[in-house]
């Protein structure tokens, strides 16, 4: 591991336990919210785990803050290889598409994949394991982390800045 310097001063950073990130995530959403970008590897409507709402729940919490005039944006990479999780991710881009919330899908031959899961709004970002599928709010452990800070979130827009305009839609 190497530690890339970034100057970043003022910052807070707080575990989220599995049984907190889908209300972490919910709360957010509804609390802050000039700006909700986010990229998740595996976006999961599958509707044969009681928590396949939640997902949807956080799809409709981002429409929600794009019609109260927030900058949204939403990344689904899915997989290239993985012929299940590309159909996941693909069945989802169907509904991200009916809501009409501006997203890539990035699962195509001439595109770069992202095992990424980064939600930022506003000043806060949320980075670690956490797809948006059934398993990760229930059933499955997993590591996330809420960053406070700034300058932090401008680093981390930049970076999703970057994947949205090398890949298109």
């Amino acid at each position: 591991m190497f530690v890339i310097p970034t100057g970043i001063k003022n910052v807070e950073v707080s575990h989220i336990a599995d049984e907190n990130y889908f209300s972490v995530v919910k709360n957010l959403l509804n609390d802050y919210r000039k700006l909700v970008w986010t990229s998740i590897f595996i976006v999961d409507l599958n509707t044969s785990n009681q928590n396949f709402m939640k997902v949807h729940e956080l799809l409709v919490s981002i429409k929600n803050a794009e019609w109260e005039g927030s900058d949204v944006k939403l990344i689904v990479s899915g997989s290239k290889t993985n012929l299940s999780i590309a159909n996941t991710s693909l069945a989802a881009s169907y509904l991200i598409d009916s809501m009409q919330l501006p997203y890539k899908i990035l699962m195509t031959k001439n595109k770069e994949t992202s095992h990424m899961k980064m939600l930022i709004i506003d000043d806060m970002v949320i980075l670690g394991s956490h797809n948006w599928s059934p398993g990760s709010f229930g059933g499955q452990t997993q590591d996330s982390v809420l960053v406070k800070s700034k300058e932090f979130s401008a680093y981390c827009q930049l970076l999703f800045k970057h994947q949205w305009f090398k890949n298109v839609k």
